[in-house]
């Protein structure tokens, strides 16, 4: 139960209120009768705010706990889309549709990204690839729902029914219990296994001593062997006050470097989302066939997450160099896109696309995590998050403007593909840059081989 919360709110928040996006836009467009720049507002508000509110989502979390912020999320975005469904302007959107579901889906998105990254420590890097999934599989399944939806409901009618989905946040955040409730579990378990394992070895001259507390549960628990005696000793637990944001990270070079990159490069694929219905119709595409083509990008990220996380935990490669690898695939393939006039051949190319794309969001949080320690990654990660609000506020209206100018959304596309070049670039370049910066890669590159060595040893032996 611990994963199967952050799966269905990434389901949720990702592939209900970011992947549909553009199948929303042709409708608004229809009904409304404004043009794409105007709209594409809609998307820059929404994904900005469930960027920029990460760190406020994450700082709520030190203060309160992750499933009441979680809950709270909920709530405020099915008011969100319930209020959508009765605008009689289109200016109401902006609020309804880009405020609350943006500030909504920030509560819950970031949260459940952190929690589960504390949860694991030897196979994070694949569980959060499988809770990361479950954005590629809400892109896979909800925008021919979505799409469905509209053609027997209307647009009115599709925004109360994903109020209704978007309330199963509320589910998903009671499915979150705090990390010490599992390090309780852990220590109460590892201390009894201690005692029955000395209570059968022990001669009756040694000593043995467990102290178990369960109301105050110990922070560290010491154990002393000496001569043939067990002593588990614990030391008094002493709530400290937590800190809500460690501002000393903000000195440190290399968060920028690969906050910078991250940002920028995931800004960029995410306009795939409002580009791709509107560029296929522009062929000649029907509006059911172009939501296909956006469930191809939920295949391919779905399949990038699970098999990238996984890949990235045998630790064949660093797993920085594959991030910068997968940046510049993408960005590859954003530019090949234009040049591509046939459905099946533009549909591969969205698949290697997405693929490529799936390990921003897998990689990111483990990266953090490693370079920076796993305590920070609150701090570290909702900066990231913070960050990534610039891009997505501008990128939007910038591809859009760039269609209105052009005609057509070839431009956009290129646009794109080249900032992520330039982001794999400057991941790769920019921490040899800064020697502060490399030696700190060095440092956690070499935590990371003790660990993974000490685990292999501690498996061998058992």
């Amino acid at each position: 139960m611990r994963s199967q919360g952050s799966f269905f709110a990434q389901f949720i928040v990702v592939g209900g209120g970011l992947r549909t996006v553009g199948i929303f836009a042709v409708e608004i467009q229809d009904k409304y009768d404004v043009r794409s720049g105007s709209i594409c507002w809609i998307f820059a508000i929404l994904s900005c705010l469930l960027s920029i509110n990460a760190i406020l989502a994450n700082v709520l979390v030190n203060v309160y706990d992750t499933r009441r912020v979680v809950i709270c999320g909920g709530v405020i975005s099915t008011v969100g889309f319930i209020l959508s469904a009765f605008a009689t302007r289109f200016e109401f959107l902006y609020f309804s549709y880009g405020f609350l579901v943006g500030v909504g889906g920030s509560l819950a998105y970031a949260p459940s990204i952190v929690i589960v990254s504390q949860y694991f420590e030897k196979k994070r890097a694949f569980a959060v690839g499988v809770c990361f999934s479950g954005s590629g599989v809400g892109a896979l399944v909800l925008p021919p729902l979505v799409r469905l939806a509209l053609n027997h409901c209307g647009l009115d009618g599709t925004f109360v029914i994903m109020a209704g989905v978007s309330f199963n946040l509320c589910v998903c955040g009671m499915l979150f219990r705090p990390v010490a409730f599992y390090r309780q579990r852990y220590r109460r378990k590892r201390t009894q296994k201690l005692g029955a394992e000395c209570n059968n070895g022990c001669s009756r001259q040694d000593r043995v001593t467990v102290s178990v507390i369960n109301t105050d549960v110990p922070e560290t628990t010491e154990i002393a062997l000496r001569s043939s005696k067990i002593i588990a000793t614990t030391k008094t637990f002493r709530e400290t006050k937590k800190c809500v944001f460690d501002w000393k990270l903000l000195r440190n070079p290399l968060l920028y470097l690969y906050v910078v990159s991250l940002s920028v490069a995931a800004s960029s694929f995410s306009n795939i989302f409002n580009i791709l219905p509107q560029h296929t119709q522009q062929l000649g595409v029907s509006k059911t066939d172009s939501v296909w083509i956006v469930s191809i990008l939920g295949f391919g990220d779905l399949g990038s997450r699970v098999c990238i996380g996984g890949f990235a935990d045998l630790n064949i490669f660093r797993k920085r160099h594959i991030l910068q690898f997968s940046i510049f695939t993408c960005g590859l393939a954003y530019c090949v896109a234009p040049l591509l006039t046939s459905y099946p051949l533009l549909a591969a190319d969205c698949a290697v696309m997405a693929f490529a794309a799936g390990s921003f969001g897998t990689l990111a949080p483990v990266l953090l995590a490693e370079v920076f320690g796993d305590g920070k990654l609150s701090t570290t990660y909702g900066f990231a998050n913070v960050c990534d609000a610039v891009p997505y506020l501008l990128s939007p209206p910038l591809v859009s403007s760039l269609r209105d100018a052009t005609g057509s959304w070839n431009w956009s596309f290129v646009l794109c593909g080249m900032l992520l070049i330039l982001a794999a670039m400057f991941n790769l370049i920019g921490p040899f840059c800064c020697t502060t910066a490399r030696k700190q890669l060095q440092l956690a590159d070499s935590n990371v081989r003790t660990r993974w060595t000490r685990n292999i040893h501690l498996e061998t032996k058992q």
